[in-house]
């Protein structure tokens, strides 16, 4: 979790050439509700950053070994109807 999110963050440097890159958020979310006890699914969390950022293009940023079982993702559907996926 918290590691993925460092590396995650790795992407702020890129934000330097704008005309290029969108606005990059990267967000901890999932990490909180997992240290608060709650069980969270990305789904969810995509579904909120979607609500929270109307009109925006939003990306999920996986591993290619996350996208082999990507179609057993709880309600993987959704995702990449709301996210991009960036692999």
């Amino acid at each position: 979790g918290a590691l993925r999110l460092e590396m995650c963050s790795c992407f702020h440097a890129l934000e330097e050439d704008a005309d290029t890159i969108p606005q990059l958020e990267v967000s901890g979310w999932e990490i909180e509700q997992a240290a608060a006890g709650n069980r969270n699914y990305t789904v969810l969390t995509v579904e909120k950053l979607a609500r929270e950022n109307p009109g925006a293009q939003l990306y999920l940023a996986i591993g290619s070994d996350m996208l082999l079982s990507f179609d057993g993702w709880h309600r993987w559907q959704d995702i990449l109807r709301l996210a991009h996926l960036v692999v």
